[in-house]
């Protein structure tokens, strides 16, 4: 009498299948047992053992595509929570003045300027420039002397500069009159939030966006 392998059993099924992956779900498996048993050889049936091992495979099989199910469950349910998280707190942003990763913006608002962060790579003497929106120099300021580091530095009047929101650049000299690297970073006023491609965007009085990850510290006062 022949009997088909397992093995032979497990192909042919595989080969039927509509599915396009070579991997077997527990419906397969569920076939391949049952047709292993309808076809076994009556003089060698499957041994107690046999049987009770293929049951366990089985149901481990079962328990992995359970968990499988719950944890794609799990990580839907956490994305929408962290989605409604992150639009309440991008709202709690509005008006707020604050300080943005690699925005070098400065606002003036009734004689009053935001400070600047200036990051410098040795002690230098300092020059700022003030643009408007259209590039156009609005102001030059000495800013002095300042130690290698970060330093913050805050116009001390701005009665002079029409209220608005401007771009500083920064340029920084050591005693030798040679070049020396700096960076300036600002603040900037949030007026609008977006979500753009499942992704939330802070709309800035600069015309600029960014997001929530790169918000340093708000301004208060």
């Amino acid at each position: 009498m022949m009997v088909p392998s397992s093995q032979g059993l497990t192909s042919s099924l595989m080969g039927r299948s509509s599915q396009p992956s070579n991997h077997l779900g527990k419906d397969d498996f569920l076939k391949i047992l049952l047709v292993e048993l309808s076809n076994q050889d009556p003089t060698s049936p499957l041994k107690d053992r046999d049987f009770i091992a293929q049951m366990t495979q089985f149901s481990n099989l079962e328990q992995m595509i359970q968990l499988g199910k719950s944890f794609d469950n799990f990580s839907k349910a956490f994305t929408a929570q962290e989605g409604m998280l992150l639009s309440t707190l991008a709202v709690g942003y509005m008006g707020k003045v604050v300080e943005v990763d690699g925005t070098n913006s400065m606002i003036v608002d009734q004689g009053k300027a935001t400070p600047v962060k200036i990051n410098l790579e040795s002690e230098a003497h300092v020059k700022l420039v003030l643009k408007n929106s259209a590039g156009e120099t609005v102001k030059e300021i000495d800013a002095g002397d300042l130690p290698a580091g970060e330093s913050t530095y805050s116009l001390p009047d701005a009665s002079d500069i029409p209220d608005g929101v401007y771009s500083v650049e920064v340029s920084a000299t050591d005693k030798d009159g040679n070049a020396v690297s700096a960076k300036v970073t600002g603040y900037d006023k949030v007026v609008g939030v977006s979500f753009k491609d499942k992704q939330i965007e802070l709309m800035l009085a600069s015309g600029k966006t960014t997001t929530i990850d790169k918000i340093q510290a708000i301004l208060e006062g």
